[in-house]
């Protein structure tokens, strides 16, 4: 996609520009295909002075990796520290970006009894926002990331699994393996559920380790499908408290 005209040069072109806070195509209206070249000349040739323009820009508040994002998404001092490091580096490249080009600009007049609008998008931002940024960092560092988890510390990981676990409804109908697969990508996303990396300590390959994980939670739902089976109670429904 082309960048989008800066507003320095748009407002050398020979109209009166009012800058909008908001534009809505409401009513009847027409909306130029051309570009901005094609909208300037419509303009000319029905002798229309005045345009309305809105521009839009990212937010570098969405994309800067800040302490309390780091706080929120580790669970422990290691986790964290080895987060930090990336998060310097990364945010380096962010204050490198240009949050002055546009992503969006609106261009705005009347002729006749219909609106006629150019919208033209140049979507450039090529990485994700802070959150999605440190989550697929972990992901793909999660077995440095389980080092920082020592079993020593949770002697009934699979048990406090098994109870988290159960306790979800959602969980309880993932009734095949790849949907338990996939709920299980999601639930180890969420800071409080690092821990369970542990579970996988030691296996280097990224697969293995999937695989692992899937095998503990396979197992933990087969054994309360074979408890629903024993009470004669629905599949997805909660077990009796004991």
């Amino acid at each position: 996609m082309e960048p989008i005209i800066r507003e320095s040069e748009l407002l050398k072109y020979d109209f009166c520009f009012i800058k909008a806070e908001k534009i809505h195509a409401g009513g009847f209206y027409v909306q130029i295909a051309g570009g901005i070249d094609e909208f300037v000349n419509m303009c000319r040739s029905h002798q229309i002075n005045t345009v309305f323009y809105k521009y839009s820009f990212y937010d570098p508040n969405l994309y800067f990796v800040t302490n309390e994002i780091l706080e929120n998404y580790t669970d422990n001092a290691k986790a964290l520290s080895f987060c930090r490091a990336w998060a310097k580096k990364y945010n380096k490249n962010v204050a490198s970006l240009d949050f002055d080009d546009p992503c969006g600009l609106v261009l705005c007049s009347t002729f006749a009894s219909f609106t006629v609008i150019c919208a033209v998008q140049n979507e450039w931002m090529e990485i994700e926002v802070a959150e999605d940024a440190l989550l697929t960092f972990q992901e793909e560092h999660d077995e440095d990331l389980s080092k920082f988890y020592e079993t020593s510390e949770f002697p009934s990981l699979t048990d406090d699994l098994a109870e988290i676990l159960l306790s979800d409804k959602t969980f309880r109908y993932c009734t095949n393996n790849s949907s338990r697969s996939n709920y299980m990508k999601q639930f180890l996303k969420k800071k409080e559920n690092k821990r369970f990396l542990a579970l996988a300590k030691g296996i280097k390959d990224e697969w293995e380790r999937e695989c692992r994980i899937d095998e503990i939670v396979n197992q933990i739902y087969n054994e309360y499908r074979n408890n629903c089976y024993k009470l004669k109670i629905r599949v997805g429904d909660e077990l009796p408290k004991e």
